[in-house]
């Protein structure tokens, strides 16, 4: 069998993790040729071949007609292989991050070539600039990372022959070195990018005993996510927090584990969702914000994820509301208009409502700056901080689970049997043949995809909003 696996990139990240599991899985039962718009920053073990216009926008050629990219790509697979492939496995083909990309994948249809469309991040989910107004590509297979996906692309309008269900692996055999290490620090292990919620964690960290300073791994990339990343940095100097950034570069990931007391995670959003199973095989407990969707799928799983918190509910007292709603109302109506849907300001003014009620709002919904705003309260005013804990009293002690032994054994135990490399191979491999063997028409319904994403009693701003540093970065100085 031969796989031709194409994506805008091979940076470091989810997405490029993802095509190296298919590789070595690949390498099983086939052969594997990869085909990016920019050459690999890292050692790629098969050929890699670059076609510069199925790059990002940002550093693709100015101008590029996307049947002669679709051209380059087949001739791309025909130097490698004369005979052809067997299909062509895109990874995330809905995102807009390259305009031309739908025309690209149209005009491999119309060559006849076999596709596969992965799915990892929907442009729906909190990323209107990268929608496309076009349909997406019809009558060919699609494939998700996780179960809630499955059942979101089979309510748009796919059909089950035709959508894939393909979990991400985990490698179960990670070394034991946690003997010779005695837990010295709460981790964070993730990119520090907005929608990981970095000011809950700096708030959590406030509560943690015995003076365990809580470790943050490695910086956004992106420039949307820096200035706000700039911003926590700066808070912590100037309050003097018990917090470390960047700690992923200067020590090795696995002595940063191993040396951890728990893991802990206030992501408001994730894709596949690694960072709520893969600290498990190291016999580490998670601990933090539940998400459903996400957590649903590992639960089904047979993983239980029970003991983490579902929000963080603060006085409404606490923040300037009138200021706070006319952010949250500014953003919903930028966000409807660039994905074309009807405003009815009655609607979110109800919306907005419910999310208040009993006078609390949940933390993650706040932006950088009210979440500065409690942040600085429970620090300077000691019944400020006995108030959140009376509401809050999961927070008295961070990372305390019952029967955490057990637990962890259980959980180690459903990872293994639900995410082995071997069984990721077979289902791989059978999904392809299914590709191969059973053409398929169906198409998705976007506005169905919106309907589902775009849920106005989880509008948080870290996710829809932009960080304003006009307004944020006085409440440093102030």
């Amino acid at each position: 069998m031969k796989i031709a696996i194409l994506h805008y990139h091979l940076k470091p990240g989810g997405v490029t993790t993802v095509i190296r599991q298919q590789i070595t899985a690949i390498q099983k039962f086939g052969e594997a040729l990869i085909i990016t718009g920019e050459k690999a920053d890292e050692e790629i073990p098969v050929k890699t071949i670059c076609v510069p216009g199925l790059a990002y926008d940002r550093v693709k050629p100015a101008a590029v007609d996307p049947k002669q990219v679709a051209f380059s790509t087949i001739n791309a697979i025909l130097s490698h292989w004369p005979d052809g492939c067997d299909l062509i496995h895109i990874h995330n083909p809905t995102l807009a991050k390259n305009k031309d990309l739908l025309k690209i994948i149209e005009a491999l249809q119309a060559s006849r070539q076999t596709l596969f469309l992965q799915i990892h991040d929907f442009a729906e989910d909190g990323r209107p600039k990268s929608f496309f107004q076009e349909p997406y590509p019809e009558n060919c297979h699609y494939g998700v990372i996780n179960r809630r996906d499955h059942k979101v692309l089979l309510s748009a309008g796919l059909s089950p022959q035709g959508t894939h269900l393909i979990e991400n692996t985990i490698d179960s055999n990670v070394k034991d070195v946690q003997s010779a290490y005695s837990p010295s620090h709460i981790l964070y292990p993730i990119r520090a990018i907005r929608r990981k919620n970095i000011g809950e964690a700096i708030l959590i960290s406030l509560f943690i005993h015995e003076n365990l300073p809580l470790l943050i791994t490695l910086p956004p990339n992106s420039p949307a996510d820096i200035e706000s990343y700039h911003f926590w940095q700066h808070f912590v100097r100037k309050h003097k927090l018990n917090i470390g950034f960047e700690a992923g570069l200067h020590h090795e990931f696995t002595s940063l584990i191993a040396a951890s007391k728990f893991i802990l995670t206030t992501s408001i959003t994730e894709g596949f969702g690694f960072a709520f199973i893969e600290p498990w095989l190291s016999d580490k407990p998670i601990w933090g914000r539940y998400l459903p969707g996400t957590c649903d799928g590992f639960e089904e799983a047979g993983i239980s994820l029970s003991h983490l918190y579902r929000q963080i509910s603060v006085p409404l007292d606490w923040i300037v509301i009138e200021d706070f709603y006319g952010e949250w109302e500014k953003t919903v109506h930028k966000m409807l208009n660039l994905y074309k849907q009807p405003i009815n300001r009655v609607q979110i003014k109800q919306t907005f409502e419910k999310l208040i009620q009993n006078h609390q709002i949940d933390f993650a919904l706040l932006n950088e700056g009210h979440q500065a705003i409690v942040i600085k309260k429970v620090l300077t005013n000691r019944k400020d901080r006995i108030h959140l804990l009376e509401i809050n009293p999961f927070l008295l002690h961070p990372g305390k689970i019952e029967n955490v032994e057990k637990l962890i054994a259980t959980n180690k135990a459903a990872i293994k049997k639900n995410y082995d490399p071997f069984a990721y191979q077979k289902i791989l491999k059978n999904i392809y043949q299914l590709v191969i063997h059973n053409p398929i028409r169906h198409k998705i319904n976007q506005q169905k995809l919106i309907e589902y994403f775009v849920k106005l009693e989880e509008f948080s701003l870290l996710k829809w909003g932009r960080f304003n540093k006009d307004s944020v970065f006085p409440l440093i100085t102030d």
